[in-house]
């Protein structure tokens, strides 16, 4: 049974490793990047060219999630094309490398956020609906 998966961080690495396979084994998937157009529009390109020579129901989307309304908008998009979201894999994250004291505050207060906060906002836009949907 084809599942609609929402996949963060699906831009590079695991994230766009995922969304292919899932892709290939013919689920619908919606692999989200913070900027679809940053390094050239090349990640989005790719998963454009996939879906197009491959066949494939998969579609770059934007999130980014350290930002609510840019979860909101994401999830509301998905809602209209597909009707509901199965399945959301948290991959977006932000990591620090090196001694602490070798790294700003910043650095270490963004990656927090992204991996903690970025998780629990983008369930909370997707679960209520898709609850509804189930009739729970």
């Amino acid at each position: 049974m084809q599942q609609t998966i929402l996949i963060t961080g699906a831009s590079s690495g695991f994230g766009a490793m995922t969304a292919k396979a899932l892709a290939r084994a013919g689920h619908r998937v919606y692999a989200s990047m913070r900027d679809p157009q940053g390094r050239g529009g090349a990640p989005a390109a790719e998963v454009e060219r996939l879906a197009r020579e491959e066949n494939l129901a998969i579609r770059a989307i934007a999130l980014d999630v350290l930002s609510e309304p840019s979860i909101e908008a994401a999830v509301e998009t998905i809602l209209a094309e597909a009707g509901r979201i199965d399945v959301v894999i948290h991959n977006a994250g932000h990591l620090v490398f090196g001694p602490t004291e070798a790294s700003h505050q910043s650095n270490w207060r963004s990656s927090t956020t992204s991996m903690c906060w970025g998780p629990s906002a983008s369930t909370g836009q997707s679960f209520p609906p898709c609850a509804r949907l189930a009739g729970a």
